[in-house]
């Protein structure tokens, strides 16, 4: 939502205002939403709901690709030696999220909901 946004700005010196700029910066968003919606429903009638993921990770692949090639020279932001960086705080965090995820996603299948019955007893996990 942001890098749109910053599409839209040179639109709000042209437009002269606020209102009109997020008057037609949330029709915008808001259309392209129900249709990229549409357009996933689609493929994943037509093919497999998993062919929909791999579109989209070739998408951000060759944004990316793009990306690379167009600003490969250019920095914003400092370089940070890796001895300053926190690693342990980064594997810890995501690999709480990560077994979060696993939890939330197949819990229900592996029937964890049903292990615990309580909400204290289960700490997370609701039924």
């Amino acid at each position: 939502m942001m890098i749109t946004i910053e599409l839209f700005l040179p639109l709000m010196v042209i437009m002269g205002g606020r209102g009109v700029f997020y008057g037609v910066f949330y029709t915008f968003v808001l259309t392209l939403t129900q249709i990229s919606g549409y357009y996933a429903v689609e493929i994943s009638i037509l093919y497999n709901w998993q062919q929909l993921f791999i579109i989209a990770s070739l998408q951000c692949f060759a944004m990316a690709l793009i990306c690379w090639i167009f600003m490969h020279n250019k920095y914003f932001a400092l370089k940070v030696p890796l001895y300053y960086i926190d690693w342990l705080s980064i594997l810890l965090f995501v690999s709480t999220f990560m077994f979060s995820a696993y939890v939330f996603s197949f819990g229900r299948t592996a029937g964890l909901v049903e292990f615990c019955k309580d909400i204290i007893q289960c700490g997370v996990l609701q039924r």
